[in-house]
């Protein structure tokens, strides 16, 4: 397969963003299959989301494994409704059983056991979403319309250049979030305006790893990057762009695309940093034509966040 490359002028010969063949039905399709994913995961694996932690009804194998096959036979339909190959389809179906024995069956099933145990549970949450999403993305794009790995950015850039300017990007939206940051806890009296207040989701997550950093890296580093990127960039934000017309189309694509990517995170407080991140990353990805760049960003995001937390542990600092 031929990847597109760059001209004499400096950027990228092709136009990957424009060259998508999937619709605004196949990303609603594409995110109603997800939001089922991440109920399947909720249900399977309760203690990973806290909505769920006081149902004592879904810490039993049984009642869960009946809701999370009913959850499949759902994605399933919509999977088959929507003409993905039957092999896309195996394949995430399969993932989401071995996830339901891993968490129910495994030495780590059981929830009383230390903390260090619960957090690898949430490991195997996390890496299952995560694989999850990659795998619907590519179930919609190369599965169902055929289409290449350069239609979903997977274009060569131009490192310094678009290095530069991930670099640039992410440190202004970074100015925006410390801002926002600073005036909720400024102000942050007020019950519902402390919920604002961003989370600090990578010492959280650095703790339930029993502070592995390897794991942390692979994670945040690069699971997390890939897969979101894929999906809410290369796959949401390029499909939306065809629905709209006229030079605005651009704008309305990624704040639609970064609402979304906003509310996946779970916690209230993460919406706002998550929306401009998101705004930061469909700017990369639409100036540089590459889904390479945003995933960088992303990556310097969070890897960031996960030497502070290092950092601070290490040298009792408090951020």
């Amino acid at each position: 397969m031929k990847i597109p490359t760059v001209t004499s002028s400096g950027r990228n010969n092709i136009d990957v963003i424009s060259k998508s063949k999937w619709s605004y039905v196949d990303i609603v399709q594409a995110v109603l299959i997800l939001l089922l994913i991440n109920f399947f995961a909720a249900i399977i694996s309760p203690d990973f989301n806290s909505s769920f932690n006081d149902a004592k009804i879904f810490s039993y194998p049984i009642f869960s494994l009946i809701v999370g096959i009913g959850s499949l036979l759902i994605i399933y339909y919509l999977m088959k409704s929507t003409h993905i190959p039957t092999t896309y389809i195996v394949v995430l179906t399969g993932m989401c059983f071995v996830f339901f024995f891993v968490v129910n069956f495994s030495q780590f099933s059981d929830t009383n056991q230390n903390q260090t145990i619960i957090g690898v549970k949430d490991l195997t949450t996390i890496f299952f979403l995560g694989l999850s999403t990659i795998i619907i993305t590519a179930s919609f794009t190369i599965g169902k319309h055929k289409t290449s790995f350069g239609n979903l950015g997977f274009v060569k850039p131009l490192w310094v250049q678009d290095i530069k300017l991930a670099i640039v990007t992410w440190i202004i939206s970074i100015l925006i979030v410390g801002v926002w940051t600073s005036l909720l806890i400024k102000f942050g009296s007020n019950g519902i305006i402390e919920k604002l207040i961003p989370p600090d989701s990578a010492r959280e997550l650095f703790n339930a790893t029993g502070e592995n950093v390897f794991v942390m890296l692979i994670i945040v580093s690069v699971l997390a990057p890939i897969s979101e990127e894929l999906f809410f960039r290369g796959f949401m934000f390029s499909g939306l762009i065809k629905l709209f017309r006229g030079e605005k189309k651009i704008i309305i694509a990624s704040i639609i695309s970064s609402i979304v990517f906003a509310v996946s995170h779970v916690d209230v407080g993460a919406y706002f940093v998550a929306f401009v991140l998101g705004m930061s990353f469909t700017f990369l990805y639409w100036r540089t034509k590459t889904i390479w760049v945003p995933i960088f960003a992303h990556s310097l995001h969070n890897t960031t966040a996960l030497l502070l937390v290092i950092l601070s542990n290490k040298l009792g600092w408090l951020y």
